[in-house]
């Protein structure tokens, strides 16, 4: 293991345990932390030269992703990293070098308590045939609060059958009252609506899709509800109106007043959060 690959793994490492939110990195500068928003180095950390990125970005990438990263593309992966959790990294190019955005995660989904969201929200998600919208912007825990209503309903009895879908599968799932099958898209489905279809199609009592984009997708899912399905999905957006108008923007005009028929009996509930530093220096929502 190189020099450069080992300081990035003690870096990751450091981040996790301090309970940091994000790490960026770029050619010739030290990594910065963000915490509660705000951005940090460390004094007695060495500087990540280009080579010691290009080395590091070999480390995380597959040979496909690689291959498509050498063409020009931008890749999202996850990293785990034993002890630590897993990482969302981003790898992509700046004044034509190399740069790193990490998403830190713990791995495992935290209990609504912990969140300090009410109880209640489980039992609302445990509804048949609703859908549910968590809505938030960059970095506000969308995908935390997700992760925890799945653990939530895989605690939960009856036993479901939980499919979640997304982009990449930050936080996991071991089986507990429920049987829970992440699926991530290009590599376990083709595309969000084929994600959304195929869960559909192998039986899922519950879906949690993670920051869905297309309007056939919605389309997909407003149906899977109306067939009984919970839906739970992230929407990025600063406030419940304006998530609601972004889903609807994002389906064809031709198909949008039906659309909006079919969304109001289904939609039954969400939640906007808005995440604040505490004196201590932690956030809360």
């Amino acid at each position: 293991m190189s020099d450069a690959i080992e300081r990035f793994g003690l870096v990751l490492k450091f981040a996790g345990e301090h309970r940091l939110s994000d790490v960026l990195f770029k050619a010739d500068s030290k990594p910065y932390y963000r915490r509660v928003g705000s951005l940090i180095a460390r004094p007695q950390e060495q500087v990540f030269t280009q080579e010691d990125l290009a080395a590091v970005a070999q480390h995380v990438m597959a040979g496909e992703q690689m291959a498509r990263f050498n063409a020009g593309r931008e890749i999202t992966l996850i990293h785990p990293l034993v002890g630590a959790g897993r990482f969302r990294i981003h790898v992509f190019r700046q004044r034509a070098s190399i740069g790193l955005s990490v998403r830190v995660h713990p791995g495992r989904a935290r209990p609504l308590r912990d969140l300090g969201l009410p109880a209640a929200w489980s039992q609302l998600c445990g509804r048949h045939g609703a859908l549910v919208l968590v809505v938030g912007g960059a970095g506000q825990g969308r995908t935390t609060t997700l992760g925890a209503l799945v653990a939530a309903l895989n605690e939960a009895t009856p036993a479901r059958r939980i499919v979640t879908v997304g982009n990449c599968i930050e936080l996991s799932h071991v089986d507990k009252s429920g049987w829970t099958a992440q699926r991530t898209i290009g590599v376990d489905a083709p595309d969000w609506p084929a994600g959304v279809r195929g869960a559909m199609a192998q039986g899922a009592d519950v879906m949690a899709l993670d920051d869905m984009i297309d309007g056939d997708s919605w389309l997909a899912a407003i149906e899977a509800a109306e067939r009984g399905v919970t839906v739970i999905a992230t929407v990025a957006a600063r406030d419940v109106g304006t998530a609601v108008g972004q889903v609807l923007a994002r389906i064809p005009v031709d198909k949008q007043v039906m659309a909006r028929r079919r969304l109001a009996p289904v939609l039954v509930g969400a939640t906007e959060q808005h995440l604040v530093p505490t004196p201590e220096g932690t956030k809360v929502a």
